[in-house]
């Protein structure tokens, strides 16, 4: 029996949430259960996408779902620290778009902590959604092989 799908919190829907939220909805093993975001237009538009996930302006609420597994911080850069810290003292394992925090004191904090209460602890990676990814991908789903020089 395969296992459950991991239950993602969206922690923001602007443009690189909508890039996650597009990730893990191709994914599988993954769902978006619940997003959050302080915009109406975007949570209208999550909406769209993913109708089943409950949809919040409340960082308290989704961190208080016991149905999120995970969290995927996609905010502003000065907010990144406080709201990843937040999601692992919640309980809940966290990728945090980059850069984790603007301080190094404040990202080695964090890693402090996620190991500290056993919670896993990702950086977002940006060439996920580069063009150059998008092309490469393209070229596989065609049936491209690249020639060996």
């Amino acid at each position: 029996m395969p296992p459950e799908d991991v239950r993602i919190g969206l922690l923001g829907c602007g443009s690189w949430g909508t890039n996650w939220l597009g990730a893990v909805s191709r994914s599988r093993g993954a769902r978006v259960v619940h997003v959050c975001d302080p915009s109406a237009a975007a949570l209208a538009a999550a909406r769209d996408r993913v109708p089943e996930a409950t949809l919040s302006e409340s960082v308290e609420a989704l961190l208080a779902d016991r149905s999120v597994d995970a969290v995927v911080v996609a905010t502003p850069a000065a907010t990144h620290h406080q709201l990843a810290r937040a999601a692992l003292l919640a309980g809940k394992d966290v990728l945090v778009e980059k850069p984790m925090a603007t301080r190094a004191a404040d990202a080695e904090e964090l890693a402090a902590l996620a190991l500290d209460r056993g919670r896993v602890l990702l950086v977002g990676h940006l060439l996920l959604f580069h063009p150059a990814v998008d092309h490469l991908e393209q070229l596989d789903e065609a049936g491209v092989q690249a020639l060996a020089g």
